[in-house]
């Protein structure tokens, strides 16, 4: 199944988007990372803070923790941890993630 987020030509103007999705019950945040759109979970797993994103890293204000764009890794603390990441699907200039029914 997949659920509707934005459309790529809002995500250009805004840069980045945060959005609770009830079906999945997860906020997410959608950005362009070198051209590829991304879909994290905005909620940190160190403590449930918020996540941003900032031109080089998403980050959660709380603890200063910092994770990379590309895969969601954590790169401060020495923790193993990762944002979860959606499967992303454009159609029709529409931006979409997957997931399972």
């Amino acid at each position: 199944m997949n659920l509707y987020l934005t459309s790529v030509t809002n995500l250009k103007k805004k840069k980045n988007i945060t959005k609770f999705l009830s079906k999945i019950k997860d906020e997410v945040i959608i950005f362009s990372n070198n051209g590829e759109i991304k879909v994290f979970s905005s909620i940190c797993p160190h403590f449930g803070g918020p996540i941003t994103c900032d031109n080089s890293h998403l980050k959660c204000p709380w603890h200063n923790y910092k994770f990379s764009k590309t895969n969601g890794q954590c790169l401060t603390h020495g923790l193993k941890i990762y944002l979860p990441e959606y499967e992303v699907k454009i159609i029709n200039n529409k931006i979409y993630i997957h997931i399972d029914d």
